[in-house]
C-alpha cells in the first residue's frame, strides 16, 4: 500500500519537475513571444499571437493617413511596447489616476478606407488589387477622449486604446483575461459585435475560454509560459481541430452573450466598471446579425446593471456624415470625434469621473 502511494505521489511530481525544467530550459533558449506567427496586414500592421489570435505589432507606423484640406495624405502613427495604439504607459497605474480602457475593434483602434489614389497606388476598378481604397489609421475615439480630458486639464484621467482591428468579443474577453486586468483599469468601455456577425477566416485564431474551470485556471496563470504558447501554436496548427475557414462565425449569439457576461463579471469582481457602446452601421447588409447581437448585449446590460451609451440617433442623423464615405462602416474623424464627445458626457453624467475638487477638500 505504501509502495503504491508513493509512486502515486512520485509520477506527478516527476512530470512537475520535468516541465519546469523544460520550461527554464525555453526561457534561457527563445525569446517571450516564442509562438507568434508572421507579421500581416488587416489595415495596421499585426502579428499572430497563440495566445490573443492576433495583436498590434509595436512600432512607429508610416500607415496613417491625416485630411488635409479634403485630401487624404499619409502620416506616422505609434503602438506602445503593450501593443496598444498611443503613448507608452506604465504597466502600474500612476498613483491618483482614473484609468480608461477601451476596448473594440478596428472602429476603436481608428481605421478607415481612404481613397487609394491619394497615396501613389492607380486604382483599377473590378480588380481587387486595384480597389479604390486602402485601410489607413486615423483619429480614434479613445484617442480623441484622451484629447478631451487633456484639454480640461484632467491629467489625472488616462485613457488606453486597446482596440485591435478584427477583434470579436473572444478575443477581447481573453484580451482581457491575460493583459488588460493587471492594468487595473477603472472604467472598461465595450464598442463589439460587427465582427462576431461575420463568418471567421480563420476559426483557428478563435481563442474560445475553455468550458472546465481547472483548464481556464491554468490557462490564465500560465498563458506567458513559453511552453502553454507554443502548446496553442501547435494546437492552432493543426487542422483537423478546427472547422473550415467561413463555415462558422467569429461568435455566436450564445457565445457573444457568454463573451460579454464573463467580460463584466471579471471586470466587476475586481472593482472595475463596465459601460457598453452600441453599433451602429449605415452598411447594414453585410451585417444582418447585428440587431440579435444588440439585443443581446442589451439583455446583459439589464441583467448585470451595466449602463448603454446609445450613439445611433447621433451618428445615422446625418445619412453617413460620420462613416467612411467608402465603406460606411468605420467612423471617420468626425464620427470619432462624436464618440468621444458622447462618452465623455455619459462618464461625467454617471459620475464615474472623480472631482478634482474633491480630492483637494479632502486631502485639506
Amino acid at each position: 500500500m505504501r509502495a503504491w502511494l508513493l509512486r502515486f505521489t512520485l509520477i506527478p511530481l516527476g512530470l512537475l519537475v520535468g516541465l519546469l525544467v523544460f520550461e527554464g530550459l525555453l526561457r534561457l533558449a527563445t525569446e517571450p513571444t516564442v509562438g507568434s506567427g508572421k507579421s500581416f496586414f488587416m489595415g495596421p500592421p499585426m502579428v499572430f499571437d497563440p495566445v490573443l489570435g492576433w495583436r498590434n505589432q509595436p512600432g512607429r507606423w508610416r500607415f496613417g493617413a491625416t485630411q488635409v484640406d479634403g485630401r487624404w495624405i499619409p502620416s506616422h502613427y505609434e503602438v506602445n511596447r503593450l501593443g496598444f495604439r498611443g503613448p507608452e504607459i506604465s504597466s502600474r497605474k500612476p498613483r491618483g489616476t482614473t484609468r480608461i480602457i477601451c476596448m473594440g475593434d478596428s472602429g476603436t483602434f481608428g481605421v478607415l478606407a481612404v481613397p487609394r489614389k491619394n497615396f501613389g497606388v492607380p486604382a483599377v476598378p473590378g480588380k481587387k488589387k486595384g480597389r479604390k481604397f486602402v485601410w489607413r489609421a486615423v483619429t480614434s475615439y479613445p484617442g480623441a477622449l484622451g484629447e478631451r480630458f487633456a484639454r480640461e486639464g484632467r491629467d489625472d484621467v488616462e485613457v488606453i486604446n486597446a482596440g485591435v482591428t478584427g477583434y470579436s468579443s473572444t478575443h477581447a474577453l481573453r484580451q482581457l483575461m491575460v493583459q488588460l486586468l493587471d492594468l487595473a483599469p477603472d472604467i472598461l468601455t465595450l464598442r463589439l459585435g460587427a465582427n462576431d456577425s461575420q463568418p471567421s477566416w480563420a476559426p483557428q485564431r478563435r481563442p474560445l475560454e475553455p468550458s472546465h474551470p481547472l483548464t481556464r485556471f491554468l490557462l490564465y496563470r500560465l498563458h506567458d509560459w513559453r511552453s502553454t504558447r507554443l502548446l496553442l501554436r501547435a494546437y492552432q496548427d493543426t487542422k483537423r481541430f478546427h472547422p473550415a475557414a467561413r463555415s462558422v462565425p467569429w461568435a455566436t449569439t450564445e457565445r457573444f452573450r457568454y463573451n460579454l457576461e464573463r467580460i463584466v463579471d471579471e471586470a466587476h469582481r475586481r472593482g472595475t466598471r463596465v459601460i457598453f457602446l452600441d453599433y451602429p452601421l449605415v452598411a447594414t447588409h453585410a451585417f444582418r446579425r447585428m440587431p440579435e447581437l444588440d439585443h443581446a448585449m442589451r439583455n446583459v446590460a439589464r441583467e448585470r446593471g451595466v449602463p448603454v451609451l446609445n450613439t445611433r440617433s447621433r451618428l445615422l442623423a446625418k445619412d453617413g456624415e460620420f462613416y467612411s464615405s467608402l465603406d460606411r462602416v468605420h467612423p471617420n474623424e468626425r464620427g470619432a470625434r462624436l464618440l468621444a464627445q458622447l462618452l465623455y458626457e455619459k462618464l461625467l453624467s454617471l459620475g464615474w469621473i472623480p472631482d478634482p475638487e474633491d480630492d483637494i477638500r479632502t486631502s485639506s
